[in-house]
């Protein structure tokens, strides 16, 4: 079988029934569950490796949340539509207690232990990827995930900010100024700049 068509068939069988009990939408054209979240949406998609073959099928799931009401704050806030409109999200391999790591994916092979598979992945789903997802769907969330990552500190002001939350969204942005002029952080994302101009304007 094709490892598309026997992932396919797999998350038929075992992820779609139990994803959809607790509001998922599935869509086979992009093998992904979709759901409404408070603030905006989540997705859990599957992606298959290149190196797959017939009945030999390697394949991960990539988690992330966005909101729309981001870029309505930050049209308003800046006069001009944000870089994008995610709250947070990872590979599964990155989130914490996932049972594989980045060079051991899940496997198919069209056989009977690809059901001992699929119980072990819908295990991790249900208790460690959508406690990861809903933690990320709320602004104090995935302002914190944000944070610790030690990543886009003046977006998790704005989420902070956005929430009412000025004092805590002031001490991001102080914190990540620090990193970025004490610690000497290599500033890639051009952020030293988002940061110095929030200060200012806020603060």
């Amino acid at each position: 079988m094709k490892p598309r068509d026997l992932l396919l068939l797999n998350v038929v069988e075992y992820v779609e029934p139990q994803l959809e009990t607790i509001g998922f939408r599935f869509s086979s054209r992009g093998i992904a569950f979709k759901r409404a979240s408070s603030i905006g949406n989540q997705e859990i998609s599957f992606s298959l490796s290149k190196w797959d073959s017939e009945d030999d099928c390697d394949f991960w799931t990539m988690w992330s949340a966005t909101s729309l009401k981001y870029k309505k704050w930050y049209q308003k806030e800046w006069g001009r539509t944000p870089a994008n409109i995610a709250l947070g999200g990872d590979c599964d391999w990155n989130l914490p207690g996932w049972p594989r790591a980045v060079a051991d994916h899940f496997h198919l092979s069209n056989h009977s232990n690809d059901e001992s598979e699929m119980a072990m992945l819908m295990d991790a789903i249900i208790n460690i990827g959508i406690p990861y997802l809903d933690s990320i769907s709320d602004w104090e969330g995935a302002a914190h995930h944000l944070v610790q990552q030690s990543l886009l500190f003046s977006k998790a002001a704005d989420f902070l900010m956005i929430s009412g939350k000025m004092a805590a969204a002031e001490e991001v942005l102080l914190s990540g100024l620090s990193v970025y002029q004490s610690e000497g952080k290599v500033d890639q994302l051009g952020e030293l700049a988002e940061i110095q101009i929030r200060l200012k304007r806020y603060f």
